[in-house]
């Protein structure tokens, strides 16, 4: 109420006698504000919880009946347990007749940071990577038999692609790798120029740029947070994986699917300091609660995902890095318990030079003295970026409404280093006493197709464990095989994973190239067609947004679906698999689309031109004679205007004028294209592009996603089977359609997974399908499977 009366002692300690014999006093606005209030403690850290109260108030004079001061008041209540309560004397500033209305406990020699409203950002299915085991550096290729008569006959020639060249893990005492996993929270300081939580999600975007500050500030904000943590990442249990992985043929990756939720409150009064070229930025604390978790595993290898990008190109070892100058970019840091800093640095000892084409050998990777041998390492999962994931986010801004306003959007975020929260810790690895892993390399028959290569063994920034190669072709027995295919003329590509077929027949397995019109392949004009469209699908290709983050200056990679009326750029990376020292260029990167029948995703239309982007590929890597993939991302904008309602895929075709004569795989020769051809590509696949209008949904009703037990169908010859049991063939490869069905039009994005089992009983992942958003007919998803074993399966999809 307005006229409460004041009782205690004369705040200024002066005798004079009791406040309700002198005074009345006529007080509003009474304000609490619960926490630490760090700055009040005098260095005393204890986590006791404190109640601070502030007030105005009219000092009403007994004898004049008039109000003789204006103050604001601030009382400090400690609660020290249970119901005992302290209270601390009350102390008083006169301010006089300018009283500001402020909604926080005073704080009068400015030595206290309190947070203001804040704004929740919940961030759906963020793809979290555990684990990259790139297999070992294998080769294949149409190459001709003889490389100096090319127009003579040519083969596929199965350098090393085979099943028993593998990376296992396993030490030299038959001990697993096993890591343990807990989630928790953390905190990050930001910056930005709004003042205003809700402002910072204004227009869209999540990012708030990264800002540093001094101990005493750090100790005071952070103390919120470390005094509270315990409580919340009580909540979290860990989990621990423990398997024998052995990539026989792809890369083994191992993830989750989080929930996250950023609260992110303005300091009030803390700003960073200005700066001639940089304004002074307000100053938010983002406190990250990691939220549930879905787990995959890669164990039948990910070739068919279109968010797993790495920069290689499995079975070629001309798209690795250049052994001789190897060096990961993303390298990070590990603790062990006999060390009190952290280590960044290899696990292993990546000089070491291993070669394909000699005898059979079983080689323990072991882990160096530097990094503890055998003993435990531990560390932190965080959440900015993946140099192997190509895919944006989805998310959804929150102010409260009782608290400052009505807002709830849908937000851009990009998990970026540069944001406050972009190199949070989300959870804590701890890896066992294992002393390394195994590389086996069987015998060959072709010596001189020998080559070398390293392997590096680390914990990147993003705490992702990692094995990952480089090569150099011209580094063993093989140099002049290597020099005679590959460094007579260029070789530009894209990044075509689908090139070749891989058959297994009882103990005999063989590659063929996909498409071959070879009547000795046994392929029918229905399985040639299918063939060469699978072939061409590509990676290395994504979408961005066409301006740059203000706040990590870069553009931010582009998560959910397209609008009608979109601008975005297309990314697609080109390569030279050449070993010649020549420059090579410059020449076109044609970009086109073409649109698709939603159901079964056969194209409908003829491709219609986006843009022509020109390049040209220097020598970039030589060191000891070895040039290796010069590699470059090449761009171009795409206006999506007029394709509202419709599915979208993108190709991408290099060198499409045949500027770059006598290429070692020609697409094109007189007009005709060339099954061996890796000039031309489209991405994505399985799921592609929808475009959505940009009227809004038709219906009133709330959006509701679903799927139901008729979702998931299995391709067979007689048509789509449903529930029904059916009867498949081992080694026989089956197309898999999702339907996912919604009320109308929701420009989300979306994780599909198609499962060996279910999600419960930890089901072996078969696919991980990104879908850009759902049309309000529905999305239709695709993918593949191959039964390797007799026996029953259960078949899984859900979102």
């Amino acid at each position: 109420g307005n006229n409460w009366q004041i009782l205690g002692d004369d705040p200024d300690n002066s005798g004079a006698q009791s406040w309700e014999a002198k005074y009345n006093a006529n007080v509003s606005h009474v304000y609490p504000a619960a926490g630490n209030f760090t700055g009040h403690q005098e260095g005393n850290t204890s986590a006791v919880m404190q109640l601070m109260l502030s007030f105005t108030s009219s000092i009403i004079d007994y004898n004049t009946g008039r109000a003789t001061e204006s103050r604001l008041w601030q009382k400090c209540i400690n609660f020290q347990g249970g119901n005992s309560v302290l209270y601390s004397r009350a102390t008083a500033k006169v301010i006089c007749d300018d009283i500001p209305s402020c909604a926080v406990a005073y704080d009068g020699d400015g030595d206290s940071y309190y947070l203001g409203t804040p704004a929740h950002i919940t961030i759906y299915d963020l793809l979290k990577v555990d684990y990259v085991i790139q297999e070992p550096p294998k080769h294949l290729d149409y190459l001709p038999n003889d490389p100096q008569t090319p127009e003579d006959a040519w083969g596929v020639h199965r350098v090393s692609a085979w099943p028993a060249f593998a990376v296992e893990f396993k030490d030299s005492t038959e001990q697993t790798l096993e890591t343990t996993s807990k989630s928790h929270s953390s905190w990050g300081l930001g910056g930005s120029v709004e003042a205003s939580s809700s402002n910072t999600l204004s227009g869209g975007n999540a990012s708030i740029l990264k800002v540093t500050a001094s101990l005493d500030v750090a100790l005071k904000v952070g103390y919120d947070h470390e005094s509270r943590k315990s409580s919340w990442n009580n909540q979290y249990s860990s989990t621990t994986l423990s398997q024998t992985v052995t990539t026989t043929a792809d890369d083994y990756v191992d993830g989750k699917l989080h929930l996250i939720d950023v609260w992110r409150y303005p300091i009030v009064g803390l700003t960073t300091a200005p700066t001639k070229d940089d304004p002074a930025l307000n100053v938010y604390q983002d406190i990250v609660i990691p939220g549930p978790t879905i787990d995959f595993n890669g164990t039948d290898g990910f070739s068919n995902e279109t968010w797993y990008q790495p920069v290689h190109i499995n079975r070629n070892i001309l798209s690795y890095p250049a052994a001789a100058s190897f060096n990961p970019t993303d390298l990070g840091e590990f603790n062990i318990l006999t060390e009190e800093d952290p280590i960044q640095d290899l696990m292993n000892d990546g000089a070491t030079n291993y070669s394909w084409g000699s005898l059979s050998t079983v080689t323990n990777i072991d882990w160096t003295t530097t990094a503890g041998s055998g003993s435990e390492k531990s560390y932190e999962h965080k959440m900015n970026e993946s140099l192997d994931i190509a895919i944006g986010v989805k998310a959804e801004g929150k102010v409260f409404p009782a608290l400052a306003g009505s807002t709830d959007n849908k937000i851009k975020v990009n998990i970026h280093s540069n944001q406050s929260w972009g190199a949070s810790e989300i959870a804590k690895n701890t890896n066992t006493s294992s002393s390394g892993i195994r590389l086996t390399v069987p015998g060959t028959q072709y010596p001189d197709w020998g080559y070398s290569f390293k392997t590096a063994v680390y914990v990147a920034a993003n705490g992702t464990f990692k094995v990952v190669h480089a090569t150099n072709p011209r580094g063993g027995a093989g140099e002049t095989w290597w020099s005679n295919q590959y460094g007579r003329v260029p070789d530009l590509s894209l990044a075509l994973p689908h090139r070749f077929s891989y058959h297994v027949l009882g103990a005999q397995t063989w590659y063929t190239a996909k498409g071959d019109p070879d009547p000795d392949v046994g392929n029918t004009p229905e399985t040639i067609a299918r063939e060469n469209r699978e072939r061409k699908q590509m990676r290395g290709c994504f979408l961005r947004h066409v301006d740059v983050n203000p706040d990590t200056g870069e553009k931010d990679l582009f998560g959910g679906a397209l609008v009608d009326g979109d601008v975005v750029e297309i990314v697609a990376r080109v390569y030279n698999f050449s070993l010649a020292l020549d420059p090579v260029g410059p020449f076109d990167v044609r970009f086109e689309y073409v649109l698709l029948d939603p159901q079964s995703l056969i194209e409908i239309t003829p491709r219609q031109h986006i843009d022509t982007a020109r390049i040209a590929l220097d020598v970039t890597d030589i060191i000891s004679s070895v040039c290796q993939s010069p590699m470059e991302e090449v761009a171009v904008q795409w206006n999506t205007s007029g394709l509202g309602g419709r599915i979208a895929r993108i190709y991408v075709t290099v060198d499409p004028w045949d500027e770059v004569p006598d290429e070692l795989h020609e697409w094109k020769v007189d007009g005709e294209r060339l099954f061996h051809g890796n000039n031309e590509g489209y991405w994505p696949w399985g799921a592609d592009l929808p475009i959505l209008t940009g009227g809004g949904s038709k219906s009133n009703e709330p959006l509701a996603v679903a799927m139901d037990e008729y979702s998931l169908a299995i391709k067979m010859p007689s048509g789509f089977r449903t529930k029904s049991p059916v009867q498949l063939t081992c080694g026989q490869t089956y197309p898999l359609r999702a339907t996912i069905y919604s009320n109308s039009s929701s420009a989300e994005q979306y994780c599909l997974l198609f499962k060996d089992g279910s999600t419960e009983d930890g089901g072996k992942t078969i696919a991980l399908k990104i879908v850009h958003g759902i049309p309000e007919e529905g999305a239709y998803i695709w993918t593949e499977w191959t039964p390797q074993e007799p026996g029953e399966y259960t078949l899984q999809a859900g979102l």
